[in-house]
């Protein structure tokens, strides 16, 4: 009986590896690279937009900080008292939201620059051999981090609303 069986087991062997060589030849082991010209074109274009954004936000924030400059020195010539102490609590709150729009702006910047990072070793990982367990780690350390980055963003915009407001409510008090 276990002859039969044996017997049995090398021909179904034989028939599998007339189908199927064994081993199998080196290329069949070398999977297909996914298609990573578009993703080497948005990331490239991610990163000239992040260049461009921060170089517009450096230049808006010396230039508000340059306005504020500009308005402390006018609140030092005003001779009303009445008027002096209103501009300067209008002057206090809008420098406030100023400095936390930049603060929140610096979060931004702290957060995109390691997403940034662990979107280069993401990409980095298609040059090598496959790996699915840490593709799989990097892509949730990714979307971890890139949702850090949109809340951060989020948090920005908040600010900018915030001081919005206040410049609208304090225009209709005046």
């Amino acid at each position: 009986m276990r002859d039969a069986v044996r017997r049995e087991a090398g021909q179904r062997d034989r028939r599998v590896s007339k189908n199927y060589p064994w081993p199998p030849p080196i290329d069949a082991l070398k999977l297909p690279k996914p298609s990573l010209s578009g993703f080497d074109r948005a990331f490239d274009q991610l990163e000239v937009t992040s260049i461009t954004a921060r170089a517009r936000a450096e230049a808006i924030i010396a230039r508000g900080q340059a306005y504020f400059d500009e308005w402390k020195e006018h609140l030092a010539g005003v001779t009303n008292q009445t008027a002096a102490r209103i501009e300067t609590e209008h002057y206090t709150r809008m420098l406030e939201h100023f400095e936390r729009v930049r603060q929140r702006s610096g979060e931004v910047r702290e957060q995109f620059r390691p997403f940034m990072a662990k979107l280069r070793e993401f990409r980095a990982r298609f040059d090598q051999p496959p790996n699915e367990s840490s593709l799989r780690a990097d892509r949730n350390t990714l979307s971890t981090s890139g949702r850090g980055v949109l809340r951060a963003l989020e948090s920005v915009a908040a600010g900018l609303d915030e001081a919005e407001t206040a410049l609208r409510t304090n225009k209709r008090s005046i």
